[in-house]
């Protein structure tokens, strides 16, 4: 009997830590589920819809519910250089460096922002937020950009340069594609 109570007390206490942890998790919310983007371009949209999706969520005051968004551009942003060094990214060669170094600093923002949520600072939470959308905005200056008739004449056809509609004579204008969010979907 001794023995059995020394088990289940050792057993308790090595437990007690997972406990924590769990809790601790629970109260981050369940991690985001996505997939991994495969192409420059979509990962350089991630980020960008997680960084608006903080955005609101900073707005409506739910930073409890940062971290989630800053783990998936934390992910995605340790790719990007990858991402960019495939063919057809439409990545300059030149430009991989500045993308990697750029993706190793989002990336590193992860825990400061973090932190600062957790603690309900806004004011910093804002402050690393700011500087996040800096450094995506060097990811997105090399993004393959894409242009289409805003009256869609040919309905979803795009072009590679800006111009004008053939069948109308508007000017084009810059697309982004769709990228299919669930959270968007379920009103997150």
């Amino acid at each position: 009997m001794f023995v059995k109570a020394m088990f289940i007390s050792v057993v308790s206490l090595a437990m007690a830590p997972v406990v924590a942890l769990a809790q601790h998790g629970e109260e981050k919310g369940k991690p985001a589920e996505f997939k991994m983007p495969t192409t420059y371009k979509a990962g350089v949209e991630e980020i960008e819809h997680r960084l608006d999706v903080i955005s609101k969520l900073m707005e409506s005051k739910q930073l409890a519910k940062v971290h989630v968004e800053a783990d998936v551009i934390q992910k995605v942003a340790k790719e990007i250089g990858q991402l960019a060094l495939k063919e057809g990214s439409s990545v300059p060669k030149e430009a991989v460096k500045d993308i990697d170094q750029a993706g190793k600093d989002l990336a590193g923002k992860f825990d400061a922002i973090d932190k600062s949520a957790d603690a309900g600072d806004a004011a910093g939470t804002k402050k690393i937020y700011d500087e996040m959308v800096k450094i995506a905005a060097t990811l997105a200056k090399y993004t393959p950009k894409t242009y289409q008739c805003p009256m869609k004449c040919e309905r979803e056809k795009t072009y590679d340069k800006l111009g004008k509609c053939p069948k109308c004579g508007m000017d084009l204008k810059g697309v982004k594609s769709h990228v299919d969010h669930e959270a968007e979907h379920e009103g997150h």
